[in-house]
């Protein structure tokens, strides 16, 4: 039997009654240091001891803990390569960042330009909402299968952030499917000769990153002036991951011979397995949150479902219900910040 402070979930209910059960359990499972996990209670045990209403919430309680702290320790470099933007429409007209920073004369007496509308450089970022229902049989209750519940919740939690890992690093990549850049509503290729964004250099010694750096160098905006980029990011697959870590370092080939690597220090390398899906030869540098935002409508949440009244309950005894879901998108704000070399040369 699941004891809380000494108290049996029976007792603790008994006394406490459904909501102050439901307030106990989220403060022995909630902070930074929680003192019981949800592999400590028993859903059997649960489910015998509070009335139908109750368990439910319970239930998703736990599942919502275990969901969630999956989807958390998952690793996601995706969120340092984008900003996030709260926002509440399903598409989003965003004013390019050449645009939207350039500052305007004032002349005496003269107003101010607003910068409430949108102007003519705009880009559009849609959004769709993506999710999972999770069920709860009364014969998974019934033949105490806790564990395997448990573990199909931290599945979900883990699988939610490798979804998202994947549609965040496959837009940066620009690749079918997951297009990234939308000028005026109309998809444009992101990396191109023409955007000047686009190199060929085999990652090998620190001159290729100085290919990437003085194409950024060069960027000019809408009116032709130049664009002071400073990158931050090499994003490479895991096939170069080695030498990106090199290049990271005091000494590094360059295209004579050993000498002192100029860019020590100046570029974080970060590798991921969905770039080696594409290509195991082609790389990124650049400032990637400057250029590409995660729009996020509904941010990664569970859901219960407190009624059984319903039609799935009576065919497959359903005693409980959670919806795992987000809506958001990823999407990029503009093409020179961030330089492709497809390592060709």
């Amino acid at each position: 039997m699941i004891k809380v402070n000494n108290i049996n979930i029976k007792d603790l209910y008994e006394s406490l009654g459904g909501d102050g059960l439901i307030v106990k359990i989220g403060e022995l499972i909630g902070g930074e240091e929680p003192l019981m996990t949800p592999d400590d209670f028993n859903f059997k045990e649960i489910y015998e001891a509070v009335d139908p209403t109750a368990f439910p919430v319970i239930a998703g309680q736990l599942i919502s803990k275990k969901v969630m702290d999956a989807y958390i320790l998952e690793k996601k470099i995706g969120d340092s390569l984008t900003t996030t933007m709260v926002s509440k429409l399903e598409i989003d007209k965003v004013t390019g960042l050449t645009e939207a920073g350039a500052m305007k004369k004032v002349k005496a007496g003269m107003p101010y330009e607003h910068t409430g509308d949108i102007g003519e450089k705009w880009v559009q970022i849609k959004g769709d909402k993506y999710g999972k229902i999770l069920d709860i049989l009364e014969e998974t209750v019934m033949f105490d299968q806790t564990g395997k519940i448990l573990l199909r919740a931290g599945q979900i939690g883990e699988g939610a952030a490798a979804f998202r890992e994947k549609h965040i690093l496959n837009t940066i990549q620009d690749i079918a499917g997951y297009y990234a850049y939308y000028p005026s509503g109309t998809r444009v290729v992101l990396y191109s000769s023409g955007h000047v964004n686009q190199i060929t250099n085999k990652l090998e010694a620190w001159d290729d990153l100085d290919a990437a750096n003085v194409k950024l160098g060069v960027m000019k905006d809408e009116k032709g002036d130049p664009i002071t980029i400073r990158p931050t990011t090499l994003l490479v697959p895991i096939a170069l991951d080695a030498i990106a870590n090199r290049l990271y370092g005091p000494i590094m080939a360059g295209a004579a011979n050993q000498e002192a690597n100029p860019f020590a220090g100046r570029f974080s390398p970060i590798s991921s397995p969905y770039l080696d899906a594409q290509s195991a030869i082609i790389w990124y540098l650049g400032n990637f949150k400057k250029q590409f935002i995660w729009k996020e409508v509904i941010p990664m949440q569970v859901l219960t479902r407190k009624s059984n009244d319903n039609e799935a309950s009576w065919e497959r005894d359903i005693i409980a219900s959670f919806k795992v879901r987000y809506f958001g998108e990823c999407g990029a704000l503009d093409y020179r910040y961030v330089c492709k070399s497809t390592g060709a040369a």
